[in-house]
């Protein structure tokens, strides 16, 4: 009765096993010694990789590339020139204001 007006109820296996894992907790004098038992192995790693960096560096010949996108000037001038730019935001809009100009551009990147 007394296990049914707690609500907690032990199982069999939880009392057995129960102190069998010891404490899980990081002692950090411990994690410092090992890595200082171990500092010749690390500093000889990092040296390994140190050098083999520099020398893929100096060994890769150096290559350089610029890429370009030219676009033609848009010589319109006065309103047909602000109808043209304004008419890509207007059709974002959903709304047609008809006469815009062609657009160079589309056949400058092709």
């Amino acid at each position: 009765m007394s296990e049914q007006t707690t609500g907690y109820q032990q199982r069999p296996e939880q009392a057995q096993y129960g102190d069998q894992y010891p404490d899980d907790e990081i002692d950090l004098r411990e994690l410092f010694t090992t890595l200082w038992a171990g500092k010749w192995l690390i500093i000889a790693i990092t040296f390994l990789f140190a050098v083999g960096g520099v020398g893929y560096a100096l060994y890769k010949p150096d290559i350089y590339q610029a890429s370009v996108l030219m676009a033609p000037a848009n010589e319109e001038g006065g309103m047909g020139g602000i109808s043209g730019q304004l008419g890509g935001l207007a059709s974002l809009a959903g709304i047609n204001i008809g006469g815009g100009s062609s657009n160079q551009t589309a056949i400058a990147t092709e």
